[in-house]
């Protein structure tokens, strides 16, 4: 159970994958259940990249690269910001979100980003200051403002610079514990850093009120914009869409990635973003202690708090979150600067909070007296009736209730139902109704309300329509007609044809609704009504584990067909993987089978193929983890106690019961393997026989031994077992010339180890298939005599377990299945782990040597991602080495670039013997190559290989081509007196991302 604790913890998100497909950054920002902590990180991922790019943009500058690194940097650096960017709008531009993920520092970055892009004229750097354009005064604000996502920028802007003094504490900075050199310390550092940005922000929040006050004024905005993630999103995931057949470094990047702001806006109503610009002036002028000004804001705020529009406010929508207040805070203010709360918004009342905090013992009629007279919030009134005993409960709602209809809201029916339960209660809500509309410190409207809600009541119920009648009513009577106190209604008439309706409803010939049903009553009707035009379908499965013990009891007999569906729905409910109603159907197919169900054996083996119905449906999950890993870990350990149980139960069982469990050990073995519990497989009994169990338990001891008895394992025992299961019988001839197919002395039957490998998902487990079955794939390759290339062998990691097992055989071996085998394999690898290096550059090692090159070339150009950190750092040595780079000369070749294999070639570790068999390709090659060709000539980084490239196109008579061939490398960078080395590794670098560029269609 161990190798599961990984599904608990979801992994961390990582750039590089969101960077490179923009569609899947774009489903994860449009998912209802986006995790906003994990999209806040991944925006801090982008923003860190984007920063070092403008950093190198920097050195740029001094002249010491050209001007494809400096173009290639800019667009990448855009569409980084604009990947935050997009980050941040599907977190509704939270402040709070910001606050808690990210710097101050950061946020200076992302506004400034913000800033160049509704502002390219400005050219505003990372570093510069974006309030020189949000708060320049010298034109007209409506000139400077006057498209949609300026007047959001410098909205959002502005509020984020009051925030940060109000609302952003400052960070304590803790010194590292150990420093006995004295050497600067850089948490220390970055506090100073932050400090003082915060500190210059603080300074600008004047102008940032001054700059919210100016947009209050502006009668020119009717809706107020906020862009979405596709604004932002949307050019990039076009240029993936119409990438170039041809990459060429030079124009692929001349234009730089945009936003588009003629996408998707969030449109907030006028009343709705005034509230909320007049909230962010209220905290501002408030913490600033500008207390006038706060409480001209506030009085502001609470008229224009009844326009506001449906939907605000609330979690639904996207203009809803962004515009959410908290109606605590505005009663706080309320209280604070003395000025009355409308509706919609709490606040506590000082002077009638004893009544709440300090009850009386036992709550009695003088306390529901008071609470009446008083003017409690409905928070506060639900407080009241929480401290209210519980025979008092009924009475307080009933005033409560009087209070709610006052107020707009009227009585659920389960309210009512509770009030009118109770008599006493019943005549509490007549004289609170009574009490509200009589009062003349309410307004008329509330009173009308409680008049009208008085009406409905009566002619809901004529006890409450009498006690209103009996009730004293100084202002005239809450019922003005008394003998209308009942509403009469029609009787409407039934539906003619019921009938009719519901075969409407149902639908469908009986043939359809048998097949459908899973009522045994239905499907009996259903049959009965068929006769014999109902006909069994010949493809209609039944479980073997059952059938094979039930059926023939059946047969010839008129249930058959009967019993036989039955169990076919059974088998479907097992491939859907409905657990809860396999259990269910399943007893009501006991009960059918009569006497045959109550045999032992027959229920023994329903027993048993409920837990091989729960093993098919974890295999099929695992290891896609579901929504909710730590489910998918509980499921399998109580799976795991039932499957344990039940084979050490049927040890003691009569033989039947023995080969019943036997049946199902393909998925029970496969289960053990994948949550590696070797020693319970160790540990079964060998009256337990399977063919599986014992290929398991071989695995189990080499998974359970040290280093050096792991080799003994591989190389004797487990070789020794399994090698007659890849030989081919086929070429084996008898002295009378016949052929041998004798398999009785194999351990596993090929179909049988095939089914295993489906099943098998374990990584380590993996790893060693991977490496035997790659061993007796390379073997297999050698012996046909079409495939005499030394290079085709494919990569296996771990090759010194089998250094030994092919010494002086001649054994044929069935390339078909041990091709076949080595699929399966290779594919649930990519299942498990598709970032693993070695796997990869196995599994693209076998199409090559499959000859499916285009697939082969896609494998190798994600081993050189997998295994790189942004195809910066050195590919390692044991994982790419000159053998790949020579598959990928040939893999491109067979694609048609020819001139990008031919610099493949300086990639190489050794090219010295290669390069004759470049130019070679290159004049067996057409005279026009169709891969852009000379664009890919200033990625040349060899002189030795430039060289024999112009003597290929001096033969070919290629005369224009060698001449572009030497312009490219006449340049300062590659003369040998400055820094070479370094322009190599640029060259080098560049030369693997158009590789990656062109394999993936995609831009780096």
């Amino acid at each position: 159970m161990n190798s599961l604790n990984f599904l608990r913890d979801k992994p961390l998100d990582n750039w590089i994958e969101y960077f490179l497909n923009p569609t899947k950054l774009l489903d994860l920002l449009a998912a209802e259940d986006r995790d906003l902590k994990a999209i806040a990180q991944l925006a801090c991922q982008f923003i860190e990249q984007a920063k070092a790019v403008d950093k190198e943009l920097d050195l740029f500058k001094d002249g010491m690269f050209d001007e494809d690194s400096v173009t290639y940097s800019r667009c990448k650096a855009a569409r980084l910001w604009l990947c935050a960017l997009s980050c941040l709008a599907s977190m509704d531009w939270g402040l709070n979100v910001l606050k808690e993920s990210f710097t101050p520092l950061v946020i200076k970055a992302l506004f400034n980003r913000l800033v160049f892009f509704c502002f390219p004229e400005r050219n505003i750097g990372v570093n510069d200051d974006a309030s020189t354009v949000i708060f320049d005064h010298s034109g007209d604000i409506s000139s400077l403002l006057n498209t949609p996502e300026r007047i959001f920028v410098a909205w959002f802007y502005s509020v984020w610079i009051m925030s940060i003094s109000v609302r952003f504490q400052e960070t304590v900075a803790k010194p590292t514990v150990s420093n006995p050199g004295n050497q600067p310390d850089a948490n220390l550092a970055l506090a100073e850093q932050i400090r003082v940005c915060v500190a210059e922000h603080q300074l600008k929040s004047e102008d940032a009120a001054a700059m919210l006050e100016e947009i209050l004024k502006m009668d020119s905005i009717k809706e107020f914009s906020v862009p979405t993630k596709d604004c932002f999103m949307d050019e990039i995931v076009k240029d993936c869409d119409r990438l170039p057949e041809i990459v060429n470094p030079a124009e692929a990047a001349a234009v730089l990635p945009k936003p588009n702001f003629q996408a998707t806006f969030v449109k907030i109503k006028t009343p709705d973003w005034r509230i909320l610009t007049r909230y962010h002036l209220i905290c501002y002028n408030f913490a600033s202690n500008k207390l006038s000004k706060a409480k001209d804001e506030l009085r502001q705020f609470l008229s224009d708090w009844p326009r506001r529009t449906r939907g605000f406010g609330t979690p639904k929508t996207v203009a809803g979150r962004i515009t959410f207040i908290e109606t605590e805070v505005i009663g706080g203010y309320c209280e604070a600067l003395q000025l009355p709360c409308p509706r919609g918004i709490s606040s506590s009342l000082p002077a009638e909070e004893t009544t709440i905090l300090y009850p009386p013992t036992a709550p009695d009629i003088a306390w529901i007296e008071k609470v009446r007279a008083s003017n409690f919030s409905m928070s506060r009134r639900a407080e009241c009736d929480r401290i209210g005993a519980a025979s008092w409960s009924r009475d307080f709602m009933a005033e409560n209730l009087a209070h709610r209809v006052s107020k707009g809201l009227f009585i659920t029916m389960e309210e009512r139902q509770a009030i009118c339960s109770s008599n006493s209660a019943l005549v509490q809500l007549v004289k609170a109704l009574v009490h509200v509309a009589s009062d003349k410190r309410r307004n008329e409207e509330e009173r009308v309300r409680v008049k009208m809600a008085a009406h409905l009541l009566a002619s809901m119920d004529p006890r409450i329509a009498d006690e209103l009648a009996k009730a004293d009513e100084p202002d005239g009577g809450l019922l003005v007609n008394q003998k209308n106190k009942y509403v009469s209604c029609e009787r409407q008439e039934s539906i003619s044809d019921v009938a009719a309706f519901k075969e409407m409803l149902n639908g469908g010939p009986l043939y359809w609704k048998v097949l459908l049903s899973y009522d045994t009553s239905e499907i009996k009707s259903f049959l009965s009504q068929l006769g014999t035009k109902f006909a069994l379908p010949c493809r209609f499965q039944v479980p073997n584990m059952i059938g094979e013990a039930v059926l023939p009891a059946f047969v010839n007999k008129s249930g058959y067909d009967y019993i036989a569906l039955l169990l076919g729905k059974l088998e479907h409910l097992a491939k859907i993987g409905d657990i809860k109603q396999w259990t269910s159907f399943g007893n009501e197919c006991v009960k059918e089978l009569g006497v045959i169900g109550r045999n032992q054996d027959v229920q023994m083996r329903f027993a048993c193929d409920v837990v091989r119905v729960q093993l098919d449906k974890w295999h099929r999950l695992f290891p896609v983890v579901p929504t909710s890993a730590a489910v998918f870990v509980h499921v399998t350990q109580e799976l795991q106690n039932t499957v344990q149980s039940l084979v050490q139960a049927s040890l003691t069982m009569p033989s039947s019961s023995i080969d019943t469990v036997g049946s199902m050990m393909l998925q029970t073995v496969a289960f053990f393997i994948n949550t590696t519990e070797w020693q319970f497989i160790l540990k079964i009994s060998s009256k337990l026989k399977s063919p599986f169990l014992d290929v398991a338990k071989v695995l189990a001891a080499y998974m359970t031994s040290d280093p050096a008895m792991k080799k003994k394992v591989a190389d004797g025992a487990w070789w020794q077992i399994m090698h007659a299961t890849f030989e081919d019988p086929t070429t084996k001839r008898r002295n009378d010339g016949s052929s041998v197919r004798d398999q009785t002395r194999l351990l596993i039957s090929r179909g049988q180890f095939l089914a295993l490998l489906r099943l098998i998902k374990e990584p380590l487990s993996i790893a060693f298939l991977i490496s035997f079955v790659g061993k007796i794939f390379n073997y297999a390759l050698m012996m046909q005599h079409s495939r005499n290339e030394e290079n085709a062998r494919i990569f296996i990691q771990h090759s010194e377990l089998w250094q030994s097992i092919f010494e002086g055989s001649n054994a044929p071996v069935n390339f078909r299945y041990v091709s076949e085998c080595l699929e399966v394999i290779l594919h649930n690898s990519t299942l498990v782990n598709p970032i693993n290096a070695f796997w990869l550059r196995s599994f693209a090692d076998y199409r090559y040597a499959r000859e499916q090159f285009e697939d082969a070339l896609i494998l190798y150009m994600e081993t050189c991602v997998a295994c790189s950190d942004s195809l910066i750092k050195p590919f390692p040595d044991n994982v790419v080495d000159d053998v790949m780079w020579y598959k990928v000369q040939r893999c491109l070749r067979a694609c048609g670039s020819e001139t990008l294999a031919a610099l493949v070639c300086q990639l190489m570790r050794d090219p010295q013997e290669h390069y004759v068999l470049t130019a070679k390709a290159l004049l067996e090659s057409q005279n026009d190559i169709p891969d852009g060709s000379s664009a890919f000539f200033p990625l040349i980084s060899d002189m030795n290989l430039l060289e024999f490239m112009h003597d290929a196109y001096e033969k070919l008579g290629l005369t224009r081509r060698s001449q572009l061939l030497l312009q490219a490398i006449s340049m300062p960078q590659m003369n040998a007196a400055n820094l070479i080395q370094n322009e190599r590794h640029l060259r080098n670098r560049g030369l693997v991302r158009v590789l990656c560029s062109q394999v993936f269609r995609i831009h780096f």
